[in-house]
């Protein structure tokens, strides 16, 4: 058999389907509380790609907006800060007077096969494969003595903390 895979891409219904349609005999019952409860345990998974998607739009709405977006950017992406435990993800924040020029002649090129970097005007997204990250250009070279001092490096579940507060 094959199993198909798809996502309805309107939210309304996607809501509807997700959350409305399952709790249909609850509602009809008077038990909106127990719907509503039952809703929201699952409300913020559901929130978050559609929040994704809308920042992203709203971010492309703006990038040419100076005082939104002061250094526009090539694409957006939802590569970086995943749950995939096979991959660990990072924010190198750049230290001034350092800057992200300076920061990749110094360390090279990524691996493409191991690891992957996306930079925004001080700030450089980085995942690499968990278990073979010693291979990996960024990470011997980051830890050194000549670069190190000009980088802190800060995990994305640490970034997501940070942004919950």
């Amino acid at each position: 058999s094959k199993n198909i895979v798809y996502r309805i891409c309107d939210g309304m219904f996607r809501f509807w389907y997700t959350f409305v349609g399952k709790q249909t005999d609850l509602i009809e019952r008077g038990l909106t509380d127990l719907a509503w409860t039952k809703v929201q345990k699952n409300l913020s998974d559901f929130m978050e790609p559609e929040f994704e998607k809308y920042s992203q739009d709203f971010m492309w709405s703006q990038d040419m907006n100076e005082k939104i977006v002061p250094n526009p950017f090539i694409h957006l992406g939802n590569w970086w800060g995943t749950d995939n435990k096979e991959i660990y993800d990072n924010l190198i924040f750049i230290l001034a007077p350092a800057t992200f020029s300076k920061v990749y002649d110094e360390i090279g090129e990524p691996k493409k096969e191991l690891e992957k970097i996306e930079n925004y005007d001080n700030v450089i997204f980085w995942s690499f494969n968990r278990k073979e990250y010693r291979k990996t250009n960024w990470w011997q070279k980051t830890a050194s003595i000549d670069i190190s001092n000009r980088l802190t490096i800060r995990t994305a579940n640490t970034i997501k903390k940070i942004v919950k507060m």
